[in-house]
């Protein structure tokens, strides 16, 4: 075992599909952001600005078929942030938006790509952070910014998009509430 980003402390990380960089999250040295750098830790860039939004140590990370763009859910910085939102950062642009206006009031948490890289598919937090009525995997329309439920993932969460688009696996809120 080696030291990965120089040594950098990361509570996530993610590889982009074709290795060549990683993303992290980390709270370490203040509030939580992202880092992206090259595996060995050079090319050292900061994603987010703890100014404007902050991440959880534990966020999920996703990167885009491309490596384009990463997905992860961040909490405004102000004084009444909110639950966490879906935010999009274009690494070509160094821009960073929320994925959409919709949802404001649930903690959206887990993305995971389409295999063609024009939608997200990300859950709400399960009772008690969202109602069960408010649990169930959503998909963004990148070029719309809409949102629509997954038909039948009601009290689904944590979803995981096979590389070849086929699969959709998630875990069921009803058996996380349970134990």
């Amino acid at each position: 075992l080696a030291p990965l980003l120089g040594g950098a402390r990361a509570g996530t990380a993610e590889y982009s599909p074709d290795g060549s960089w990683v993303a992290w999250a980390t709270n370490d040295g203040g509030p939580g952001r992202v880092w992206r750098s090259r595996p060995d830790g050079s090319q050292k860039t900061a994603v987010t600005d703890p100014d404007r939004l902050t991440v959880g140590p534990l966020a999920s990370l996703r990167w885009s078929p491309d490596a384009r763009f990463l997905a992860f859910a961040a909490r405004e910085a102000a004084k009444d942030p909110g639950p966490a939102r879906m935010h999009l950062a274009d690494l070509d642009r160094g821009t960073v938006e929320p994925l959409s206006a919709e949802d404001r009031h649930v903690a959206q948490i887990d993305p995971c790509w389409a295999a063609d890289g024009r939608s997200v598919v990300y859950s709400t937090f399960f009772p008690p952070y969202a109602s069960e009525a408010d649990t169930y995997l959503r998909r963004a329309d990148l070029a719309t910014r809409r949102v629509e439920k997954l038909p039948g993932s009601e009290g689904l969460w944590a979803p995981k998009c096979a590389r070849d688009g086929r699969v959709l696996a998630a875990d069921s809120a009803a058996q996380k509430a349970r134990t």
